[in-house]
């Protein structure tokens, strides 16, 4: 039993962390519409940096794109009641939320009429800083903060554990708001994401790009544009999938050796029973009707084990996110309950087949009738048995090896890269 609840607790964990990344469309309404915009040349195979000369001149393909959204990450000061502390501020563009599918949990998004010069000294918090700098009070709204020296009225908190895209992610937001010069273009770095237009694909819409003429004049910032090559990329896809395919196996492999090792309990469990089998078979029962009272036991194992497990996620696994993304405003519950249930289920039931399908092969492959010859509790292990539960300890261990392997290693690389030398403090 705690072979299973680990394994399936361990599973459900990993499965819970990548199915968002890996098998989900992703947290947006439309998300297959949504696309990052940058640019590749020959020493940079993709980069998400643009200039407000991209994002005036995409905007303007509407054929395109349903909407561009841009914005401006930095690290400012941000004054709280007094009390100075760094925070990431992301300046975004308008309607910029909206299109994400964003809605604040506390108070409203920005307005029009706040993309503005002068009109723009208001302010959205994430529920983190909202539980850290301000101890979750109800009556943020309307309070000052000063960004850079800049005061701020807050207007608006975001949801526990909101979904946003990785160069979105922020502490505290605002309008952006800029005018392009075409003098001198450059200026700070700006992250764009697109929303397609229905049937535009991100090819068609490479394509497009490429032919759009920037608005910039500057001799230099020509000839370095001139270099780029725009690149479009889903969303989803943007920061790579590799690693999560390496945590998904690798609790593949944990829930694998799970498995094996109550297999490997099981085989020893039914020959320990060898001679209560043969009872019921010489008081007129047949293998027919043994397996599933077999059967029966596998599955209420494998339902108990899941039950537990569910517990487990119910008061365990909200303090083990929390430690696991270092943000004490994560919730659970926002990592679909749903998931957890479906997860468990299924799980549940991959371990009963497969301590049912190796029960059924030994109940039909051994004499039962050797236990009532032997006078005794059972009647000893089998070369065939011998051989089996030694090929299941072999499988257990090799899976171990590779975990234990990979885990060494990639201890060793995050060593070896807090040793690199940067360049600065």
């Amino acid at each position: 039993l705690f072979t299973l609840v680990l394994g399936i607790g361990a599973a459900t964990i990993v499965f819970n962390i990548t199915s968002g990344p890996l098998f989900s469309g992703g947290p947006y309404p439309r998300s297959s519409e949504l696309v990052a915009l940058g640019y590749k040349d020959k020493r940079t195979p993709f980069s998400l940096n643009l200039t407000g000369a991209h994002l005036l001149s995409y905007r303007d393909l509407t054929r395109v794109f349903a909407a561009c959204i841009a914005t401006e990450g930095k690290i400012s000061n941000v004054v709280i009641e007094g009390d100075p502390a760094p925070a990431n501020h992301v300046a975004i563009t308008r309607d910029g939320f909206r299109a994400l599918g964003i809605k604040p949990a506390l108070g409203r998004d920005f307005l029009a009429e706040e993309f503005v010069t002068g009109a723009d000294g208001v302010a959205l918090i994430s529920d983190r800083m909202w539980q850290t700098r301000f101890n979750a009070a109800r009556d943020v709204l309307g309070r000052e903060i000063i960004i850079d020296q800049r005061p701020c009225r807050v207007i608006g908190v975001l949801r526990p554990n909101q979904q946003i895209p990785f160069e979105f992610q922020g502490d505290v937001y605002r309008p952006l708001v800029f005018t392009l010069n075409a003098r001198s273009p450059a200026g700070p770095g700006l992250h764009i994401v697109g929303r397609l237009q229905a049937g535009v694909t991100p090819e068609t819409a490479r394509g497009a790009l490429s032919t759009i003429k920037l608005p910039v004049t500057d001799p230099v910032t020509l000839s370095v544009m001139s270099e780029w090559q725009p690149e479009v990329r889903p969303l989803q896809k943007v920061r790579g999938q590799t690693h999560w395919w390496v945590l998904l196996i690798a609790g593949i492999f944990l829930y694998a050796i799970a498995c094996i090792n109550a297999m490997n309990l099981t085989l020893v469990r039914l020959l320990g029973r060898t001679r209560e089998l043969g009872i019921r078979l010489a008081v007129g029962g047949t293998r027919g009707q043994i397996a599933p009272l077999l059967w029966i036991e596998s599955a209420v194992l494998a339902l108990v084990a899941g039950v537990i497990v569910l517990f487990v996620a119910r008061w365990w696994f909200q303090p083990l996110f929390v430690m696991i993304y270092d943000n004490p405003s994560v919730r659970f519950d926002l990592f679909a309950d749903r998931v957890t249930v479906v997860s468990v289920a299924g799980l549940g039931v991959i371990a009963t087949v497969a301590i049912v399908a190796l029960t059924s092969v030994r109940l039909w492959t051994t004499n039962l009738s050797d236990g009532l010859k032997a006078g005794s509790s059972g009647g000893g292990e089998s070369r065939t048995l011998v051989r089996l539960r030694g090929s299941l300890v072999v499988v257990q261990a090799a899976l171990a090896v590779v975990l234990l392997s990979g885990t060494g290693l990639m201890m060793r690389t995050f060593g070896q890269l807090r040793r690199v030398d940067v360049g600065f403090n």
